[in-house]
């Protein structure tokens, strides 16, 4: 099978678009938002002002509203460490701007990422002109921090479904200092085993931003709505920084906020309801994959993903395979410094499970048919 050149997720799913193959690359919940939240944002559209620019550092009743979402874990937060991004990448992109701002000093701004790690995590220190650090452990994060201002942690991480404990998260921020951290916490409602731990159970602090969103929990991807919660100064800096490239967070806040304010119990009932088909999707496709191709299945413990111990000569090979049986996958080496290249081989594949039970079928169907 000939390939064009790959790069990313997005590439494999667009090539498996084109050429009508299912896919299972690019991370995406391919259902729509409940229908209630839909119908809000039909009202909210009809309201003039609501089209004008919104306010910098996101609307009250959006800001009270994240306040609402985090009460419910146990932590209270004033409105004021919070801020409305464009999303998870919206806020990480505020936090690395506001970095380079302090550090106008300094020749070269480092920020370390831990293999693996979501790709576009990597993307972003680029589009700001950080320096990426590859590391392989928490241990390497202690023996390299002094070459480093920041560190990015997605937790439940995105490849692997890795959920961070306590003492590792309270290790890193121990590690790093007053440099920054920032938390990648998109999938924080997706954890199936243990539970999720946030720095900001302990408070917040002036280094450390933590970034959430409604992309995946309410299937709102293309609506680029997230918050980042941090202390008072930090959120400030940040606005100041993100002004003038995103100058205000899109008018789908007001829908998201009545709906988290006036029908909480539907929103937390919802991402039950999803954590339990992305559960029920990966024992079936974990299934199919197996007897496919004896691809060891790697519990997840968070995310909406899953991965596969493969025992091809590369990961790309093994990615081929999975395409000529007509399902698109991402290769493990996708989330390492390796990229996507012909010989990298971390003995990974990863798929997603954000899909109908439906589609989830008609792939173990594809898979396994005639085995």
């Amino acid at each position: 099978m000939k390939l064009p050149p790959m790069q990313s997720m997005r590439d494999i799913n667009d090539y498996c678009v084109a050429n009508n193959v299912e896919t299972l690359a690019q991370g995406m919940i391919e259902l729509p938002p409940p229908e209630r939240l839909r119908k809000l944002v039909g009202e909210v559209a009809m309201e003039g002002p609501v089209h004008t620019y919104r306010a910098r550092m996101g609307e009250p009743e959006f800001l009270t509203a994240m306040q609402k979402v985090i009460r419910a874990s146990g932590v209270e937060v004033d409105t004021k460490s919070i801020l409305a991004t464009q999303g998870v990448s919206g806020s990480i992109i505020a936090a690395l701007l506001s970095l380079m701002k302090k550090k106008t000093d300094k020749p070269e701004v480092k920020v370390g990422l831990l293999q693996p790690f979501y790709t576009y995590h990597w993307n972003q220190l680029l589009a700001v002109g950080v320096t990426p650090v590859f590391l392989s452990s928490i241990e390497n994060l202690r023996e390299t921090v002094h070459e480093l201002d920041g560190f990015i942690l997605c937790n439940p991480l995105n490849p692997t479904g890795k959920v961070w404990s306590e003492n590792e998260i309270d290790e890193v921020i121990e590690i790093m200092g007053d440099r920054l951290v920032i938390f990648d916490e998109c999938y924080l409602d997706m954890v199936f085993s243990g539970k999720h731990y946030s720095p900001i159970q302990k408070g917040v602090a002036e280094n450390v931003v933590i970034c959430r969103g409604f992309s995946k929990t309410l299937g709102a991807q293309s609506w680029r709505v997230g918050y980042a919660v941090s202390h008072p100064s930090t959120i400030a800096h940040m606005m100041a920084c993100m002004d003038p490239v995103y100058i205000c967070t899109p008018f789908l806040q007001h829908a998201l906020a009545r709906f988290i304010h006036n029908y909480f119990e539907e929103y937390q009932n919802h991402i039950i309801e999803l954590n339990k088909l992305m559960r029920d999707n990966w024992a079936t496709l974990s299934k199919a994959f197996e007897k496919r191709f004896n691809w060891q299945p790697l519990e997840p413990a968070g995310t909406m993903y899953g991965n596969f111990k493969h025992s091809y000569a590369s990961d790309m090979e093994a990615t081929v395979a999975a395409l000529e049986a007509g399902v698109g996958v991402c290769p493990g080496s996708m989330f390492t410094k390796e990229g996507i290249n012909a010989t990298a081989n971390t003995s990974t594949i990863r798929i997603h499970c954000g899909i109908s039970r439906e589609k989830a079928a008609r792939i173990a169907d594809l898979l396994t048919k005639g085995l």
